[in-house]
This record gives structure tokens, sequence and C-alpha cells, in this order.
């Protein structure tokens, strides 16, 4: 069903991906002043992910990627080997999409409450159509 999610363990994104991956939430321990990490509670996040190969679109897959920094290694759940699940958040329908298409995705997550709420919006807009034709509806969901 249209905004259903699943967590999947070792799903390798990388494999099935039809674009580069963008972070879609940012948390940063050890901010020195506490607006900044106020800010962090509410994030909003307009990405466009500009298809570069021809598949089905089925979903978002959302994994995790850790960057201490100061030269540690950089883990991520994207890549074998690591224990953390990714989520899946399937779209109602699989989808044909070709190079140059490119999926907007509007990312709200909420912070704030005791129970997280991250909200999702995604249109598709085909290469070379955006003057005649609107975008496609892909996905509008919320995940609590």
């Amino acid at each position: 069903s249209p905004g259903a999610w699943e967590l999947v363990y070792c799903f390798p994104t990388f494999e099935y991906g039809v674009s580069p991956a963008q972070p879609v939430e940012i948390l940063q321990f050890g901010r020195a002043l506490t607006e900044d990490c106020e800010s962090l509670h509410r994030q909003t996040r307009e990405l466009q992910f500009e298809v570069d190969r021809e598949s089905l679109l089925s979903g978002f897959a959302l994994h995790v990627t850790i960057d201490c920094g100061g030269g540690a290694p950089i883990i991520s759940s994207a890549e074998l080997g690591t224990h953390w699940d990714n989520c899946l958040v399937l779209i109602e329908r699989d989808v044909q999409v070709r190079p140059g298409d490119v999926v907007d995705l509007v990312a709200d997550i909420d912070l704030e409450s005791k129970d997280p709420t991250y909200s999702f919006k995604a249109q598709l807009r085909r290469r070379g159509t955006a003057d005649v034709e609107p975008p496609a509806l892909l996905l509008d969901t919320v995940i609590a």
C-alpha cells in the first residue's frame, strides 16, 4: 500500500538506486549552542533526484550514515557489513523511470514529540515535459 514501510536488514541500496543518495535528516552531536540544537528538532529537506538509469521505481530506501569526523571511518547501512536496518518507503505502484527524469522529494522531520514523525511527499517530473505535463504524485505519507 502507498506509504507502507518496512525495515530490511542488509538491503543493498547501492545495487538498486536510480540516483545518488542525498541526506534527508542531519543530526549533529556536540554542538556548542542550544539554539543550533533546537533547530534540528524540526527539519525540512527539498531534494531532487535525477534518474541516471532506466528502471522501475518502487519506493525510497532510507539508510543511516555516521561520520564522526577527525579521520574516523564513515559507517553506512547502505554498505554491506553493518548491523543497521534500512527503511523502505513504498510508492503505490511501480513507475518506469528513464535517465533525465527527476523525482522531487520533500521530507519533513519532527523530532519534538516523544514519537518522531517523518512526512514524505514525492513527485515525478518526466524529462522534457515540464511545460506540457504536470508532475505525477508518487507518495504523500506520514511515518510515525
